[in-house]
């Protein structure tokens, strides 16, 4: 794999403080729909996205579909089209503290307002390689 570490320790930290939702839980991730959260990927060799592209699939509910609007694909560089029936598309740009050269890879990912409320699962393919991120929102995320 071309992961070395997925989630940092300070992710549900950072981003509860960022949401103002660490009153709420300091142990789940809890974010609000339309605020940006942030997610580092280390790589074991450097990020270009213009040879290789990020895909991050977000998806919710026991079946995800596009149409139903419970799962979105979104990448760097931006060239994945979303669904037509899509009513809100997730984004995602690289954050420029990241340290692409040494494969520090930090993401700020941006839900729609009117995504739908629930449990998401991330999904990144990096150079044909998928990796399923655990589920960010449970209690000790096991990558």
């Amino acid at each position: 794999f071309f992961f070395r570490k997925l989630l940092e320790v300070c992710l549900r930290t950072l981003n509860n403080t960022d949401h103002h939702t660490n009153q709420i839980s300091v142990d789940q991730l809890i974010l609000r729909r339309g605020q940006s959260f942030k997610v580092t990927l280390t790589l074991t060799k450097s990020f270009n996205g213009d040879l290789h592209p990020l895909v991050v699939t977000a998806m919710t509910g026991k079946t995800p579909l596009e149409e139903e609007w419970t799962m979105s694909r979104f990448s760097i560089p931006d060239n994945v089209e979303p669904s037509t029936s899509a009513k809100g598309a997730w984004k995602m740009e690289l954050d420029k503290s990241s340290l692409t050269s040494k494969g520090i890879t930090k993401l700020i990912i941006f839900p729609p307002a009117n995504a739908p409320i629930g449990e998401y699962t991330l999904q990144v393919k990096y150079k044909d390689e998928e990796i399923l991120l655990a589920n960010l929102w449970r209690n000790s995320p096991q990558v």
